[in-house]
């Protein structure tokens, strides 16, 4: 049995050593520190350091009493003291397994490993364990999953498409939620740090500067543009250290992918885990016949912040080739020579009223305000126009939505063109992995023809894609499909 990295003490203890403060904290008042300073010291802190002591032995008695064996059919991991707990996972049932090279345990010679089976009761992964990097490699010749393969291809994504992908993929919104994020969770420390850095002093300073270059907007709408602009810039700089050094290889029995800079990722996946491929794009990368390759594979992409990125960007006159390893024929994500939906007013309407509603409200609150609190709207007129663009913008990609929305089968795959919010989405998923399919109609909608189609499809967690105005005709055709496949 072999015993995973000390540096698991830490974690085992890591609930009670927030006690170390309260010594630390008596020290402060002796600094500089002398012999007679520390001797105080001790004498006044040494209940305090025994408690520790005790919590550190008892991390080292509970690190000492766990470890793990593997071979080519099971890896096993033993934990506990007195009441034994095992737990066996066979290799032929991995689905991923994913190291972390995080920056705090490579000066450590640690690397941290997540094993998953994609069982459904088991929200995260089935067995972590953090190894010697000599134990990781001695791994990755035993374990099938692991072991290196002759025939591999790569494919690396170039400097300036990470770029755009970072670019294309970061948000305001993102950002703030992250700094937000650390600012509660660091507390006190952040709120200090911030002071410290005169954070408000700065931000001032920017805006006196920005006003004096941009004359007549008015200081609180460069202020609030500022905060946005400094929110996507974090999500900007998370994203690239992400996603640099991204790489993807394939061989016959996994692919992997390898990604991060400060943290670098690994991840070895098995074919055949992969419940369904989701090709990403906004209404730039549409313009520009740009998309990004994500899916839904158990271990892959589960953590915060953090997206199931397969390939960042890819051509799209390039997705069928690159994604035929993945499916093991030729797919048809383009969807040439597939019927559109007919033109249906009611079925324009379905996906266009929701913008609309969102920017009329808008204008009508604009005018409102213009009218009934004119002083007020002349210093504040730019947050109601800042507001019209993201509607606009709405409104621009469920008008090509309209257009582009459908659905087949082909070659026992279900194919999906839809889009959610400002994303839209081809969804590639073998029929075997449905779930669940939801219809709803409305009055209307049954006289003209139409309903609202759900697709649920199978992973950890189950996500609905909606797929609005589908003609009765083309649904009927697709249940028949279905149908005939059951039979087979």
């Amino acid at each position: 049995m072999l015993h995973e990295h000390p540096i698991k003490i830490l974690r085992y203890t890591a609930k009670n050593l927030w006690l170390l403060i309260f010594p630390l904290l008596r020290s402060a008042h002796f600094f500089p520190f002398s012999a007679k300073e520390i001797a105080a010291w001790l004498h006044g802190a040494w209940f305090d350091l025994l408690i520790c002591v005790l919590i550190l032995t008892y991390g080292a008695i509970r690190w000492y009493f766990c470890g793990f064996m593997y071979n080519t059919e099971v890896i096993r991991r033993q934990s506990g003291i007195l009441l034994k707990r095992e737990t066996e996972i066979p290799c032929s049932s991995i689905t991923s397994v994913t190291e972390e090279h995080a920056f705090f345990l490579r000066p450590f010679g640690a690397v941290r490993v997540s094993i998953h089976t994609g069982a459904e009761d088991i929200a995260g992964a089935d067995m972590q364990l953090v190894l010697y990097k000599a134990d990781l490699t001695a791994i990755r010749q035993v374990i099938p999953l692991l072991r290196p393969a002759s025939d591999v291809k790569m494919h690396r994504p170039h400097t300036s498409r990470l770029l755009l992908f970072s670019f294309l993929f970061s948000s305001s919104l993102s950002g703030a939620v992250y700094a937000a994020a650390i600012f509660f969770q660091g507390g006190r420390i952040t709120r200090d740090l911030l002071e410290e850095l005169q954070a408000e002093e700065i931000l001032m300073t920017l805006t006196d500067q920005a006003a004096a270059y941009f004359k007549g907007i008015p200081r609180l709408a460069i202020t609030i543009g500022i905060l946005i602009l400094s929110a996507w810039l974090i999500s900007f700089i998370g994203n690239l250290l992400r996603y640099s050094r991204f790489r993807f290889y394939a061989d016959r029995k996994a692919f992997s992918v390898h990604r991060g800079l400060i943290s670098p990722y690994r991840y070895r996946l098995r074919r055949g885990a992969v419940n369904y491929i989701d090709i990403r794009q906004n209404l730039m990368m549409k313009l520009l016949h740009l998309m990004s390759v994500h899916i839904s594979c158990p271990g892959y992409g589960n953590q915060k912040n953090e997206l199931p990125v397969l390939m960042p960007l890819l051509q799209k006159s390039h997705a069928d080739r690159f994604l035929q390893p993945l499916l093991k024929q030729q797919p048809n994500v383009i969807g040439k020579n597939k019927p559109k939906q007919p033109f249906n007013l009611f079925r324009f309407w379905l996906f266009i009223w929701q913008p609309l509603f969102l920017l009329g409200i808008v204008l009508v609150l604009i005018a409102l305000a213009r009218y009934f609190f004119y002083p007020i709207y002349v210093r504040f007129s730019f947050l109601g126009w800042m507001l019209v663009f993201p509607c606009v913008w709405f409104l621009l990609i469920r008008i090509v939505s309209a257009m582009r929305t459908r659905m087949w089968l082909e070659d026992g795959k279900l194919y999906l063109h839809y889009s959610s919010g400002f994303v839209f989405h081809t969804i590639v998923a073998p029929a075997t992995n449905i779930a669940s399919i939801q219809v709803t109609r409305t009055k209307t909608g049954r006289k003209c023809g139409l309903c609202n189609v759900f697709f649920y499809l199978q992973g950890k967690t189950m996500h609905r894609h909606k797929l609005t105005g589908v003609s009765e005709s083309v649904w009927q055709q697709i249940l028949a499909e279905l149908e005939q496949m059951k039979g087979l």
